[in-house]
């Protein structure tokens, strides 16, 4: 797992706003896939969530800023630069861009030989 380090803003008026999390950077076709970055604020206000370069594949949650789906066999390739950000209304901060790479199913081999061995 790939750590991302946070984006993080504290003001001299105490309202702070910070987002971390570490997103799968892989994940396989028909696997489900999920990630949801933490936010710490003070201040209490309504969070906005936003996400540039999505994956086609994916949808995301504007409530609580999760990334989600499952790509197919027809997505594979390697998703990048996609950047999550939160703003409060005063502050916005994101998540440093990640990319996440769909990896080709591949058959085992043992599998293959023991299934067309007599």
């Amino acid at each position: 797992m790939t750590l991302l380090t946070a984006g993080h803003h504290k003001p001299s008026d105490g309202q702070s706003l910070s987002i971390s999390g570490g997103a799968t950077p892989t994940v396989l076709p028909a696997e489900f896939y999920s990630f949801t970055p933490t936010v710490a604020q003070a201040g209490g206000r309504t969070l906005h969530f936003s996400i540039k370069n999505k994956p086609a594949w994916a949808s995301f949650g504007k409530k609580y800023g999760t990334l989600y789906g499952t790509p197919s066999a027809g997505n594979t390739g390697t998703w990048s630069n996609i950047i999550i950000t939160v703003s409060n209304g005063a502050r916005t901060v994101q998540l440093p861009p990640f990319s996440i790479t769909v990896s080709p199913l591949v058959a085992d081999p043992h599998a293959l030989a023991a299934a067309t061995s007599p």
